[in-house]
């Protein structure tokens, strides 16, 4: 298995179209069914099903998924927004200084004037987050894009403040910085699908079991 068979797993899993996902790859649609194909017989296990209304993930694909974006070359604690199924809070991150470190719930008003970092994995929830300040026409500062590697080290300056999930921060040690849950609609906590990649030590299922001892043996 190649780096970039895991690659075309991980554009088609995002995408569920065999198509869309050729295009973003820049292969033809036949190379890349015969790839999943080719990966499937390989691992043993079925990826996808197929039906006249496209494809669907299975659950082998979903704990695929995070070990193949693990594979990918990203670090091991990089957290992937996907198609989970499990919802974890979203969070503002920031500096203890910072003046909405003490509030139990932060909506888009009190985001007023703030220097936000967006994470670039979360492509959806920064769009959503701009667009609902845009409509609320609230005023802030664009921080920039960071990648995970240089996020908590940014805000830990204290200049910005940034988004992530509620179980993200607590894979680093940065002491100084604390989250308090978001809230768009100033009445419900946002919730982010998304999976974390983990260590074998957290893994307890089958499945998941099957794709680490696969892995580990394909890359002694």
């Amino acid at each position: 298995m190649e780096i970039r068979h895991i690659k075309y797993f991980i554009q088609v899993y995002h995408d569920l179209n065999i198509t869309k996902a050729s295009k973003s790859l820049f292969i033809s649609q036949q190379a890349l069914s015969k790839a999943i194909v080719n990966l499937e017989e390989e691992i043993g296990c079925p990826l996808f099903e197929r039906s006249v209304s496209g494809l669907t993930a299975t659950r082998y694909a979903d704990i695929g998924f995070i070990l193949a974006a693990a594979q990918a070359e990203l670090p091991p604690q990089m957290e992937v927004c996907c198609k989970g199924k499990d919802e974890i809070t979203c969070c503002v991150v920031m500096h203890k200084d910072n003046p909405l470190a003490n509030n139990k719930m932060i909506t888009v008003k009190n985001l007023k004037g703030q220097a936000l970092l967006f994470l670039d994995s979360y492509h959806q929830l920064n769009s959503y987050i701009e667009e609902e300040m845009l409509k609320q026409k609230i005023e802030f500062k664009h921080h920039g894009e960071s990648s995970l590697e240089s996020f908590f080290t940014q805000i830990n300056v204290g200049t910005c403040a940034g988004f992530c999930s509620s179980e993200l921060l607590r894979y680093f040690h940065f002491p100084d910085l604390v989250c308090v849950s978001l809230s768009l609609d100033g009445r419900e906590e946002q919730k982010l699908n998304t999976y974390l990649v983990v260590w074998e030590k957290r893994v307890k299922t089958k499945e998941m079991r099957h794709y680490i001892n696969y892995f580990q043996d394909k890359n002694k």
